[in-house]
């Protein structure tokens, strides 16, 4: 299939698309070019940005399935802002107008439309550690600082004049899914400013890594990505209306959360400091000892998650200096108990899992009940956390 769908440029009204996830289901036929094979699909969680006049407005449509035996997924993914989800399906430009023309032959209920600005920055340079120095110094050379990498991420910002507190918002082994931009909006409405940053597609990582998370854990699409965090901290506190004292982060990286408000981690190696912290479906391994933190860290943890170990995360906390993290079990959860992909419930097979013998498998399931309870508890733990 085509390697990349270039963006769509609609000059007429807005497109309509469901609000509050309503329910629509659309089927189309789409025929790929090289193979002559006939797919039909069914769109499902599928984030799309509409680019109207300038302005970038996501839509998300519910479940359908697909008829051909060999995708294991109904997604569209591309490398373009129009399209991004966390499925590795590339529809070719006919297959997005189709797509389009059956949405709009449809109709659907309007949405309540929020800019959505696609920025580029950088991650945080790396400093050179106190060991990197000293042995630069015993060999008479001076210990370089590493340039961060080229990112790409989406920003929003409410009505109004501002300062706005701010959330960094950090996507899992998956990358980018709808349900990010659903949270993204979901804090935008109630009066944070919002950074979903793309830490992938830039680094033309362009499919999951959960099924090498473990292997992939030193590098900079696992390990690297509070340096992604630390680098969307320092590019919201150039913007004017962003109070630079009110910056939080929402992550579903594992680990990463915990480590950008944990002074024993990489976050020394920062001047800028997050004011709170919040860690979807921990894993708490490299951290069970404890930590020293200068922030609030709420991290919430599925109850039947067979990705990491609940004693781990109940030790961090325990165990822990300053301000004392908090663990949240959300009894009778899995993993990715807030993204809708997961409606029903399902085993990732091909996911990595140093847990099990051999280490493969994660279970994953949806509990709107559950989502819809940590979206409360997070807007009380910011509104807390940041004074507000």
């Amino acid at each position: 299939m085509d390697d990349q769908v270039e963006n769509l440029r609609f000059n007429r009204a807005r497109l309509p698309c469901p609000q509050k996830f309503a329910a629509m289901q659309v089927d189309f036929d789409v025929m790929e070019p090289k193979s002559g094979l006939c797919h039909r699909i069914g769109l499902h969680s599928i984030m799309a940005t509409i680019i109207i006049d300038g302005r970038a407005d996501f839509c998300r449509f519910s479940q359908g399935t697909t008829c051909h035996p060999q995708l294991k997924s109904p997604l569209i993914r591309t490398t373009s802002p129009i399209f991004r989800h966390g499925g590795s399906t590339m529809l070719t430009h006919s297959a997005i107008i189709a797509a389009f023309t059956a949405i709009f032959t449809l109709g659907a209920c309007a949405a309540v439309a929020q800019t959505v600005q696609s920025v580029e920055f950088s991650s945080a340079s790396a400093p050179p550690t106190a060991f990197q120095l000293k042995r630069a110094k015993a060999q008479g050379k001076t210990a370089k600082t590493i340039p961060g990498d080229p990112l790409n991420g989406y920003l929003r910002m409410p009505e109004g004049a501002g300062p706005f507190p701010a959330v960094v918002l950090l996507h899992g082994c998956e990358g980018v899914k709808a349900f990010h931009n659903d949270w993204a909006a979901f804090l935008t409405e109630n009066g944070f400013a919002t950074l979903l940053v793309d830490s992938f597609s830039p680094r033309g990582q362009d499919i999951p890594i959960c099924d090498r998370i473990s292997n992939e854990r030193r590098s900079k699409l696992v390990s690297g990505r509070v340096f992604d965090a630390f680098g969307a901290l320092q590019f919201l506190s150039e913007q004017p209306n962003i109070d630079t004292d009110q910056i939080a982060a929402l992550a579903w990286t594992r680990e990463t959360g915990i480590s950008l408000v944990n002074q024993d981690s990489a976050s020394r190696l920062f001047e800028e400091r997050f004011a709170a912290t919040v860690q979807f479906y921990p894993e708490c391994f490299s951290t069970s000892a404890g930590g020293n933190f200068f922030a609030p860290l709420l991290m919430l943890y599925p109850g039947k998650n067979d990705w990491s170990v609940k004693k781990d995360c109940a030790a961090l906390a325990a165990k822990s200096t300053g301000i004392n993290p908090e663990l949240r079990i959300y009894e009778g959860a899995y993993h990715g108990f807030d993204d809708p992909d997961f409606a029903g419930g399902t085993s990732k097979d091909d996911w990595q899992n140093i847990y099990k013998t051999p280490p493969k498998s994660v279970t994953v399931r949806y509990d709107p009940q559950l989502a819809d309870r940590a979206r409360r508890e997070i807007l009380e733990f910011l509104g807390q956390s940041l004074g507000r």
